[in-house]
């Protein structure tokens, strides 16, 4: 054991020296270790890119005739995928790396003057090729860019080191390694304070790497052959020990020379190979006690005990520290450089210490003694000759190689100048480094993989594509082909992009982001399978799992897949990662289920929306459309004001118009969409055909023309059918008919259905012979001049629900009409029906509480308040029947404020707008206010007659006759041509007595 721990028996101060050094070395040893298993991430991160996809669902669904129509509106889906970050370089990792290079530095210092003068003269001469190395004018200390600095350093130790060496070398060691430390400390400030570039020590630690790669080489010939001296320890003394000693030097030489194929492509076995490095953590380990056992050969040099060994542990402190640092930067044509001189000075070294040992200690070792004892005290072969013979063979290597292993280690050196110059913001010499780099070395990750990163940053795409397309041949991270497909997929080379992630899967089957990018592409295709199990791939892993949730819920709702909802909604407050929230909420708006939460407001404290705000508020509007108060149309309409969200501004408007709409703010609605449509060339279409859905479903089939024409012009799909059934339901048979006969989409059948309808006469054919929904059709159709006689005789024979409906259309006419009187005789007729249908229901009790509205029967007025469903506790047709009713009893304050909101919220309500204008006329006496609700009434719903009679009404009041004279002759398009001329007589009456100072209200 002694012989083990050799250094139990050095005096204290030496043996603690020796143990911090060691502890130094095993410190470097880890740090390669964890260098090399962490690889690239070290220096490369993934990038989480997020985009916003939309997908369109319904809102709302309602009857018109025979057709039913969807509201729609777009969600926002997010989905993520990876991209690798640019190369960022930590510069503590170089400062740690000059720390260690001048603790070996300043060891060594201390060492060298016990050498012999020859030795000390040639360890002098290597410190001062470090100092040339370190190019130290680039440093331009004091402002000179010269040799100054060298001259100064050089002044400061070489006359210190020989006065140690020839003058007083009795000084011991601790003080002359004190002195240096001292000194080169004293250097360093200097270099701090005075040096005139930007991290100078960073320029040290690059301009210098090349010396310390080079003694590292070194390091490692030396140390090549202790696997082989180990299986002669192991085997000497021992039976048959020639067989055994052959046999395990044979098979890892062999082993050796499988992985030298394997580096160089002669072979691709689906085997293990050994690992260079753990082969060189194990005979540098072991070299410490094979460079004891060497004392023989260079003990005319130095002793073992204490200097031999210093100088050893600070050989291996720089050789894993260059590894270590090489493998933190990835840089990979430095790495290829060290697994080239481990391979081949293993190899040589290994097979010309078998022969030295069979030439010298056959004899020996045939006798079964122990021949390690006398391994360096050769008979016949001189170990100088082994070692020599090694390296002739690891030249050959070199040669064989054609001298690759220096172009890697000049493209290691070059990357990392490059990267000097990156940390100082010097971009284009930076680039020209790593171009350097990447000739040298042509194929390398580490030049290829940063200059794209680079062209990326200057939106240089075909360099992007070229240089990754070189960091993937050779030495590939999964960064490196995540990166290339996302060009690919960039450039709409989809299968280009498909083709580069499968290669990456099987280079690095199981990794992340790979799983979760060839997941987004197979979504686009579908090959919905596969993209699921690359989900569940990505999941696994536990770093992606938001990523991954959010891309199942983008391609559940992309491809039309289901969920439990349940579910869903249930778990939906346990995830705070927004973009899952803004996914679950398409999707449960998708499935039309409420989520019972509050607005999450934590991320909108400055105001400032991005892609997964967007996405979450907005998609939080529509789920809370039937629910939300003003507090949410408050919160848009802030962020739709903030300067930053100007890129969302469209998008947080259209939310607004939504909520304005469902919450029966009509008119607003109507004003912000309007609004839309006049800016965007891009969602025209849509704009215009949202517009008329509206308009449909708030019975204006006129003003629906007009925007589904609009919507039409451009293109919008859907909008032509939608203009031929609005132009039926207004009776505007002749522009239906032309554009069912030209309607190039859809069912044909349907088409022709509809203009057999639009041809039929029921006086000139046999009325039974026609279908329930071809009558009503007919009904809506011709509602303008079918008699009651028409009327009842073409509802004979069809279900009491069909009739209702009928006649409920007809009902709702006359009052858009304002012929109350006729809607009031007509509802009668509905009693002896029986409906079955709840929403036909609710039509009738509406009409006849409506009309009690107009006749302002208080009672009635009172049980249709008390009756009002819970539900609908916010209807704007609740709200008229309350002011109606507090106007009755006096509460003037709780009336004027109804009246004021129902006076502009909803221009297609007319009674309720009607009704509001008569209160400001009558109870207040504001004729301006009265005038301006039925102006913007008008504004928004231009087609209505009863607002266009109640607006030439208020005219004449305000005295404001050409207006009124203006709108009298927009009536005529509206009105059957008698009734005009009778309305128009009784105009001239009321103008008249307008003239003498009297009023009528009609």
């Amino acid at each position: 054991m002694s012989e083990l721990y050799f250094w139990k028996r050095w005096e204290p101060n030496h043996r603690n020296f020796f143990l911090a050094l060691l502890t130094i070395f095993f410190i470097t040893i880890i740090w390669y270790l964890y260098a090399h298993f962490n690889g690239a991430a070290l220096v490369i991160g993934w990038d989480t890119i997020s985009q916003l996809d939309r997908v369109e669902l319904v809102v709302d669904s309602f009857q018109v005739g025979l057709f039913e129509f969807n509201t729609t509106a777009e969600n926002f889906v997010l989905n993520h995928y990876f991209q690798g970050s640019s190369l960022e370089v930590n510069p503590i990792t170089s400062y740690l790396f000059l720390l260690l290079q001048s603790i070996c530095l300043v060891v060594v210092l201390a060492v060298l003057p016990t050498f012999k003068r020859f030795w000390y003269i040639v360890g002098m001469v290597v410190f001062i090729a470090i100092l040339l190395n370190f190019k130290l004018e680039q440093l331009q200390l004091f402002g000179q860019a010269n040799n100054t600095a060298l001259i100064l350093i050089l002044l400061l130790y070489i006359p210190l080191s020989y006065y140690f060496h020839a003058f007083n070398s009795r000084i011991e060691f601790f003080a002359r390694l004190i002195t240096f430390s001292a000194l080169t400390i004293l250097v360093a400030v200097m270099i701090y304070y005075f040096a005139q570039v930007n991290h100078p020590f960073l320029y040290l630690s690059a301009y210098g790497f090349f010396v310390p790669l080079i003694i590292s080489v070194i390091f490692i010939f030396m140390v090549a052959h202790e696997i082989v001296v180990s299986f002669l320890f192991i085997t000497s003394g021992t039976k048959n020990n020639i067989i055994h000693f052959l046999v395990l030097t044979l098979a890892y030489l062999g082993n050796l020379l499988l992985i030298y194929f394997h580096q160089n492509g002669t072979i691709d076995w689906n085997i293990y190979y050994l690992d260079e490095f753990l082969l060189l953590i194990v005979s540098i380990v072991l070299g410490l006690w094979g460079f004891k056992n060497r004392q023989v050969l260079y003990e005319s040099i130095m002793d073992f005990h204490p200097y031999g060994a210093y100088l050893y542990v600070v050989g291996g402190i720089v050789c894993f520290a260059t590894i270590g640092y090489s493998f933190t930067n990835s840089n990979d044509p430095t790495v290829e450089n060290f697994q080239d001189a481990i391979v081949f000075s293993h190899i040589g070294f290994g097979f010309t210490l078998i022969l030295y040992i069979l030439s010298n200690f056959l004899d020996l070792m045939r006798k079964n003694l122990p021949v390690f004892k006398v391994m360096y005290k050769p008979q016949r072969m001189p170990f100088f000759m082994a070692r020599f013979s090694g390296v002739i063979v690891v030249l050959a290597f070199f040669i064989l190689a054609n001298q690759v292993p220096m172009d890697q280690g000049l493209a290691g050196y070059y990357n990392g100048l490059a990267d000097l110059y990156r940390l100082n913001n010097q971009s284009f010499l930076a680039e020209q480094y790593y171009k350097n780099g990447s000739q040298y070395a042509f194929r390398n990750h580490r030049s290829n993989y940063t200059l794209a990163s680079m062209a990326r940053q200057n939106n240089d795409e075909p360099s992007v594509l070229y240089y990754l397309s070189q960091a993937v041949l050779k030495n590939p991270t999964p960064y490196a082909y995540v990166n290339l497909s996302n060009v690919y997929k960039r450039n709409d080379r989809y299968f280009d992009a498909l083709f580069t992630l499968n290669k990456g899967w099987i280079e690095f089957p199981g990794n992340p982001a790979i799983a979760n990018n060839l997941s987004l592409l197979y979504g686009q295709t579908s090959v919905i399978d596969s993209a699921l199990y690359y989900l569940d791939a990505a999941q696994k892993s536990g770093w992606s799992r938001n990523v991954t949730e959010t891309n199942i819920l983008q391609i559940t709702l992309k491809k039309n897949l289901l969920l439990d909802t349940d579910s869903l909604a249930n778990n939906y407050r346990e995830n705070q990662y927004l973009p899952i929230l803004a996914n679950s909420l398409a999707y449960l708006n998708r499935e039309q289920v409420r989520v019972n939460s509050d607005l999450e407001e934590g991320f909108l404290k400055d105001s400032v929306l991005d892609l997964h705000s967007l996405a979450y508020i907005y998609n939080y509007c529509f789920n809370q459309l039937s629910w939300a108060d003003t507090t949410l149309i408050t919160t848009i309409k802030k962020l739709k004001g903030h300067s930053a969200n100007v890129w969302c501004k469209d998008d947080l408007q259209l939310a607004e118009a939504f909520l304005n709409y469902t919450q029966g703010n009509i008119a607003r609605a109507f004003l912000l969409v309007e609004q839309l449509q006049q800016f965007s060339d891009q969602r025209f279409g849509y704009y215009n055909n949202l517009l008329g859905l509206w308009s449909m479903q708030q019975g204006a089939p006129r003003l629906a023309r007009d925007y589904f024409v609009k919507a039409a012009s451009v293109g919008y799909q859907g909008a032509e059918i939608n203009a031929a059934v609005v132009c039926m339901e207004a009776g505007l048979k002749d522009q239906a008919r032309k554009l069912w006969s030209n309607f190039p989409e859809g069912d044909t059948t349907t088409s022709l259905e509809m203009l057999s309808i639009l041809e039929w006469e029921p006086a000139k054919s046999d009325t039974a012979s026609k279908s329930e929904a071809q009558r009503y059709q007919w009904s809506i159709i011709n509602k303008d001049i079918v008699s009651t006689e028409t009327l009842v005789e073409l509802m004979k024979g069809l279900e009491d629900d069909t009739k209702a409906t009928i006649w409920l259309d007809r009902i709702e006419w006359f009052l858009a009409l304002g012929k109350y009187r006729q809607a009031k005789s007509s509802l009668p007729r509905l009693d002896n029906m029986v409906i079955s249908q709840p929403a036909l229901v609710e039509r009738k009790v509406w009409i006849s509480t409506q009309l009690a509205a107009i006749e302002e029967n208080v009672p009635i007025i009172e049980q249709a308040v008390d009756a009002w469903p819970e539900k609908d506790k916010r209807s704007l047709k609740l709200k008229y029947l309350q002011a109606i009713k507090w106007d009755k009893v006096g509460f003037r304050e709780q009336s004027e404020e109804a009246f004021q909101q129902l006076g502009y919220s909803n221009p297609f309500f007319e009674t309720a707008v009607i009704r509001s204008a008569l209160f400001y006329n009558e109870q207040v006496e504001n004729e301006d206010v009265a005038y301006d609700m039925l102006l913007r009434a008008r504004q928004v719903n231009p087609f209505s007659v009863v607002l266009a009679k109640a607006y030439i009404d208020q005219c004449l009041k305000l005295g404001l006759t050409s207006y009124a004279d203006l709108t009298l002759e927009q009536l005529r398009e509206l009105m059957i041509l008698e009734e005009w001329k009778t309305y128009k007589a009784e105009l001239e009456i009321k103008k008249q007595l307008l003239s003498v100072g009297i009023w009528q209200d009609q």
